[in-house]
This record gives structure tokens, sequence and C-alpha cells, in this order.
């Protein structure tokens, strides 16, 4: 078969000196044996199918890349004279050597795993991963969304994704026409300037046009940028007291994304809609 080296797993070192005797009973050359170490989880634990461990199939159904497993995989026991982790299969291929090899066992550390793949969805064109995500979103009954909606919420999230299956949650919360407040969220819409604060708002959220998400996320930029200023000169409130009130109605919480990229992505009769539901859950 014109094998030259059996590169295996320690364990199999007392299986060696047999297969030895049978290449030479055959007459045969014999190839070069050596043995690594076994992979073990963070725990110390040898890594086992029997154990529970995930399959490839697995993290194939979780939406991990397949470029991120690759490379997550070739680095275990083995490293690049250069430290370098983000690597092709080409690359890694060009710089493999045996003696490289890490006498100390490859720990599967699914945490690098969740951070590579998070580096690779990031360097994935956004084109690609809408493809990649059509199945997961129709698994969660998200399919037929539109295109370039879709590809938008991609750029806006991408950075904050492990694996593609998280998708359809963030979607999830893009979608329904009101949100349920959470105790954090009813300080900032029960302050004194709220209701000001959110009537100004919903007032010049009239003005936005219609058009590609881009252009009216600008557009959203410069009205907050405008409405901060402008409340700042003549009611001397800004910063978190105009922009608190203003997340915490559009999304329930007073953290996530930023509200340039939210309001697009909701759109004018959504956001309004929320924020009105909103106060009045608050009794704002």
């Amino acid at each position: 078969m014109g094998v030259t080296h059996v590169i295996r797993a320690n364990e199999h070192l007392v299986n060696t000196p047999r297969q030895v005797l049978i290449y030479q009973a055959l007459g045969e050359s014999l190839p070069a044996f050596g043995h690594v170490s076994v992979v073990l989880d963070t725990s110390g634990r040898k890594m086992s199918k029997r154990m529970g461990d995930m399959s490839v199939g697995s993290y194939a159904r979780r939406g991990y890349l397949p470029e991120a497993v690759l490379n997550f995989m070739g680095l275990l026991g083995w490293s690049p004279e250069d430290g370098g982790e983000i690597m092709s299969l080409a690359e890694m291929t060009a710089a493999f050597d045996l003696s490289r090899v890490s006498r100390s066992p490859g720990v599967f550390d699914s945490q690098k795993l969740d951070w590579m793949n998070n580096q690779y969805i990031r360097a994935s064109s956004l084109d690609r991963l809408a493809d990649l995500a059509q199945p997961f979103l129709a698994r969660a009954g998200l399919g037929g969304l539109e295109r370039d909606w879709l590809l938008y919420v991609l750029a806006v999230v991408r950075d904050e994704l492990v694996c593609l299956d998280q998708l359809p949650g963030y979607i999830q919360e893009f979608l329904p026409d009101t949100v349920a407040l959470q105790a954090e969220a009813l300080s900032p819409l029960q302050q004194a300037t709220a209701g000001l604060v959110l009537d100004e708002f919903l007032l010049r959220l009239k003005t936005v046009k219609e058009g590609p998400l881009p252009q009216q996320q600008e557009q959203v930029q410069s009205l907050l940028k405008q409405l901060n200023k402008d409340l700042k000169a003549r009611e001397g409130i800004s910063g978190k007291a105009v922009f608190m009130p203003i997340r915490a109605a559009l999304t329930g919480k007073c953290t996530g994304q930023e509200l340039y990229y939210l309001v697009p992505i909701l759109g004018k009769e959504r956001a309004t809609a929320r924020i009105i539901e909103s106060r009045r859950q608050a009794g704002a």
C-alpha cells in the first residue's frame, strides 16, 4: 500500500512489536512508527464518544464552520513555529513538521473552538453566512426572510456569533411588535424626562426616508446625534438620559445593539409600536 509512516495514539504502543514481527515475517519494509499522546478534555479526561463527547456531525448541526473545526483539530498536539493559530489547510500542510508535535497530551478546549469559530464567522462573507444559516432559520420557523434584511442583520450581529445556531435567537428578538420590559428597563423609562425624550424621538423618526438599510442607518445615526445635541441645549439632558429610555423602550433591556443599527432592523412602524407599548407597560 505504500504506507511509510504510522502515527497513532500512544495507547497502541503495545501493539507495535507484534506488527513489526508481521512485517518481518512477510519480508516487507518497516514503516516508521510514531506514537503521540491522546487528546484530553479540559478536566484531564481522555476524549471518548462513550463518554458523551460531541461528534463532528454534532458540531456541523450547531453551525461550526468546517474550516474552523479543521483548523482547531490541526492544532491539537501540534503548533507551528511562529505560534500562529488561524491557519488554512494549505498553511498547516506547509508548516507541519513532526518535530513540532508535542509530547504532552493535546487538550480539546471547547472555549478555544468557540473563539476560533467566531473568528471564521467574522471573516466570512455575509452572502456565505446567509446561505449557511438557512437550515438553522428554517428549523426555527424563520425561512423566507427578505435577503437584504438578513444580510444587514448578519452584518450587525456576526461578531457576537459563536456558531450559526445562535442566529435565530437574535432574529426572533427583532420580529415582535412589542417587548416584555425587564426590571432593569423600568428605571430609565420612568425618569421624569423619558416621556419628552421618546416624544421627540418618535417625531424625528418619521423623517427617516425608506431605502437601503445602510442608508437608513446613516439617517438614524445623524438623527440621534442631533437629538442629543438639541435636548442638551434646550432641556439640559443628554447622554444616558437620552439614549437609555429609547433603548429600553425598543428592546425591553438596557443592553444590546447600537440604536442606529437597531432602528433600521426594526423599521419605523415596529419601532414606533414598541415604544408606545413599552411606555404603557412602564406607565410613562
